[in-house]
Order: C-alpha cells, then structure tokens, then sequence
C-alpha cells in the first residue's frame, strides 16, 4: 500500500513542477507548450478579393480583383495588368510588396521607403512562403 502511495505522491509533484504551479524549483528544464492563436478570413466586395491569415503577432493580407485565379498556394491564371498585394506585419522584416503583371509573368516589386523596387531573389522566395501560408490548399 504504501509503494502505491508514494507513486502517487511523487507523480503529483512530477505533474504540479511541469505544469508551472510551483514556483520553488528553478531548475527544471522540462518540456514547456505554447499556445498558437490562428485565424484565416476570405472575403470577396465588389469584384475584390481579400485573404487576411494571423497567426500569433503574425498577418499576411493578399489583395487582388477576383480575376486572378489562386490554388495549392500559388497564381494559377492572371489577366493582362493583374496586380496582387501582399503586407506582412508582425514579423522580423515587416514587408509591403506587389505582384505585377508583366509580360505574361508576375514580377515581385517591395516597398521600401515610400517607393517600389524590383524584389531581389531572397524576397521570391518569401513572396512563394507567403503564398503557400495565406492561399494554402
């Protein structure tokens, strides 16, 4: 009985240390959870559509007309002069940027101190992670 007892007893403690409830052992260096706060909103007014994705202090907003065709996280299909903008905020490097239509491609121009320049490579490759994150499946 009393081996059954001190189990007991000494899963309690295991249990009360990793949850945080006591404050007296410092050293614990056990496995601690975070919680993710996530929300997805897709609207479409007026012949414009808006998919804004938070995550945590994280938001991505993707602005386009309804004639651009998205799926599996990418630009399918665009007419002549689409524009696509993307803003991101909460993130180390807060980015405002644009997709533009141009020669039957879309081109990534960033906002950087009031004007537009062409993306450089690295900024492709958070334009594509940002499609995959907010247009997803």
């Amino acid at each position: 009985m009393i081996p059954k007892l001190a189990t007991v007893a000494c899963l309690f403690v295991l249990v009360v240390t990793s949850t945080g409830l006591t404050s007296c052992n410092k050293s614990f260096k056990g496995t601690f959870t975070t919680s993710t706060s996530s929300s997805r909103m897709d609207s479409t007014v007026n012949g414009r559509r808006t998919i804004t994705k938070k995550v945590n202090d994280l938001t991505r907003k993707l602005e386009t007309t309804t004639d651009v065709i998205m799926g599996k996280g990418k630009i399918t299909s665009f007419p002549k002069a689409a524009l696509v903008k993307l803003d991101e905020s909460g993130s180390a490097t807060p980015r405002v940027a644009e997709l533009r239509e141009n020669g039957g491609n879309l081109e990534l121009w960033v906002s950087e101190n009031g004007t537009f320049r062409r993306g450089a490579v690295e900024e492709d490759a958070w334009a594509a992670e940002f499609l995959m994150d907010v247009i997803g499946d």
